[in-house]
């Protein structure tokens, strides 16, 4: 610091707190460029690839379960699933119907699958769900939402973070 040309030190704090809180500041970003240098861009890549959440959340994860790829895959599944919790209330009247017959034409499947959003509905993964939902439900003779079909329904929304819901199914 600089008084009109004189060179003058900050004298050192005394106050104690402010000292702790110093000290514990460093290391805290010792402990953290600890294992940012652990985890690498490919790692966080990779995780966004199997879980389709955002870098930062899914560099986070990773670091908060000190580089397991399974121990962040499922923090940022609980985290989907608490951001799904809030969402719940809002309506879903957008969405898609999918059907599909058996070949030989002796049974039909209608499936409603319902989002917030006519862009979601229009998202590739939402159509493959609507069509993989409407093969499962075929194949089993399902007629009614059973729970493997809500998890499936469930797993969309945690990656796509929007409410959405299997309204209809009939065979």
């Amino acid at each position: 610091m600089h008084f009109f040309g004189l060179a003058l030190q900050k004298p050192p704090c005394k106050n104690a707190y402010y000292n702790e809180a110093i000290a514990k500041l460093k290391f805290r970003n010792s402990v953290k460029e600890k294992y940012m240098a652990e985890i690498s861009a490919a790692d966080v890549k990779k995780l966004r690839e199997k879980t389709g959440a955002g870098m930062m959340e899914c560099k986070n994860a990773l670091v908060s379960a000190d580089g397991d790829f399974a121990k962040a895959e499922k923090l940022l599944k609980e985290k989907g699933l608490a951001a799904l919790e809030k969402r719940s209330g809002r309506a879903t009247n957008e969405g898609k119907v999918f059907v599909i017959t058996k070949d030989d034409g002796s049974a039909a499947v209608l499936v409603e699958l319902s989002s917030e959003t006519d862009f979601v509905a229009r998202n590739p993964d939402f159509i493959a769900l609507g069509g993989k939902i409407a093969q499962t439900a075929l194949e089993k003779g399902l007629d009614k939402p059973t729970e493997e079909l809500n998890g499936m329904v469930t797993d969309l929304a945690t990656k796509i973070r929007e409410n959405m819901g299997l309204k209809r199914l009939r065979l």
